[in-house]
């Protein structure tokens, strides 16, 4: 387990304020960046392989936050020397911290962060081959907003899938899997490509 993240320092994920889901070993043989915790260390590298697996052209995550995650994809792509990685935020500051979080790691190229509003804003960059949700309490609402751009062989990743939350369970077009991280990494698929991850 590589003890950074492109230069940004990795600890235990031990948190005081909150409890794992149920079905997750144990949240402290996971990892976080430091300083602001968030997605999994193990979550990004799953990602990223995710990217090195299936090849997607056409990458969209909803909520950059502090870039973590943009970077795993964008890293993927890089290697895969195809895709592009479209990155949206609402929030100014995550823009900026991704941006600048991509550009440190030498993988500005393979990803466009834009700050706009999933809700307000035209999708004209192609079919989405791999999606991945982790922006605000409307995921599920999020997902249906963009189904209509998914590729026939979509992939939606979900951060916090274990989470009631987001609404998840309201997705009945989506084969599910939930794995068992401590916030639950939920795995979808549509229904209608007739292949299921099951």
């Amino acid at each position: 387990m590589n003890k950074s993240f492109y230069g940004r320092h990795v600890r235990p994920m031990v948190r005081s304020d909150w409890t794992p889901w149920r079905l997750c070993p144990s949240e402290e043989i996971y990892h976080v960046l430091e300083p602001s915790g968030g997605i999994e260390l193990e979550a990004l590298e799953f990602l990223k392989a995710l990217v090195l697996v299936c090849k997607p052209e056409t990458i969209l995550e909803l909520g950059s936050g502090t870039g973590a995650g943009t970077a795993a994809l964008a890293s993927g792509v890089k290697e895969n020397e195809c895709g592009h990685v479209y990155s949206i935020d609402i929030n100014p500051e995550s823009v900026r911290s991704t941006v600048s979080f991509l550009a440190n790691a030498g993988l500005g190229d393979y990803a466009t962060v834009l700050h706009a509003d999933s809700k307000d804003m035209g999708w004209t960059f192609g079919l989405i081959d791999l999606l991945f949700v982790d922006s605000g309490f409307e995921r599920a609402d999020d997902i249906k907003r963009f189904y209509r751009y998914l590729s026939s062989r979509a992939i939606i990743v979900c951060h916090d899938g274990a989470d009631p939350q987001y609404g998840f369970a309201r997705c009945a077009e989506f084969e599910r899997v939930l794995l068992p991280t401590p916030t639950g990494l939920l795995v979808m698929q549509a229904k209608r490509l007739g292949i299921g991850l099951l």
